[in-house]
């Protein structure tokens, strides 16, 4: 009677782990999660009297499809990051790549398993056109948000436009600060412009990527916060 009720408690099982298994939202728990319902499938044809089966399918149901999967997400889950040199926001070392909008990525890529590869760009023209043609899945480096581009934004930091009328130009306060710092400008050669932000941007297509950085952003508030104390003190307006 025990055995039956053991039994019958494996088979309950089942459907619990098949709806787990589908409301995962990182790749990493899926996986574990179809794992553990392959050996719970196991368990209930060695209760039902078909012990060939159910190696079979502990084998090959749990342990080599799972051992498959983990493989296909380390092979395949590469995310291309384009970004324009900003300190503090983004840039090279000779051996890394560091900076706020770095150290965001980094960790958002540590969380789902992904792999960052940065890729420098030189102007916010060849980036943005990279990643249309998906050349590269996120681009950040200094981005200011703009409606009308078809491109998905997400921002994480408030900023201002600050214009250049001699030029026609509008920067990022913070590239503005640096070409004063560098001598290329005056600060009476600008004007103080309208509040904006700094956005990481995605493709043009929601995507499972766009779905899990979006998640991210939004449940590391706190922790972003904490990187721009650290690399900017606040001080980005």
């Amino acid at each position: 009677m025990n055995t039956d009720w053991l039994g019958l408690g494996i088979v309950g099982l089942l459907p619990l782990l098949a709806l787990l298994t589908v409301l995962q939202r990182k790749l990493l728990h899926g996986i574990i999660a179809r794992g553990m319902f392959g050996l719970a499938a196991s368990l209930v044809y060695a209760f039902l009297g078909a012990p060939d089966v159910a190696v079979t399918e502990a084998l090959m149901g749990a342990l080599l499809v799972t051992f498959l999967y983990v493989v296909a997400v380390k092979s395949a889950g590469i995310v291309k990051i384009g970004f324009l040199p900003l300190h503090p926001m983004i840039e090279e070392t000779n051996t890394d790549v560091v900076g706020l909008e770095a150290d965001i990525l980094k960790a958002f890529c540590k969380e789902n398993h992904l792999k960052g590869k940065f890729h420098r760009f030189e102007t916010e023209e060849e980036l943005k056109k990279a990643l249309r043609e998906g050349i590269v899945d996120i681009a950040c480096g200094g981005l200011m948000e703009k409606g009308g581009s078809g491109l998905l934004s997400f921002p994480f930091l408030r900023t201002r436009v600050v214009y250049l009328p001699s030029k026609n130009m509008e920067l990022d306060l913070l590239r503005a600060r640096a070409k004063i710092y560098n001598g290329e400008l005056k600060t009476h050669d600008l004007v103080p412009g309208e509040e904006t932000q700094y956005v990481f941007i995605l493709g043009e297509e929601p995507s499972d990527l766009a779905a899990l950085f979006a998640d991210f952003m939004q449940t590391h508030e706190k922790s972003i916060e904490e990187l721009v104390k650290k690399h900017l003190g606040g001080d980005s307006e």
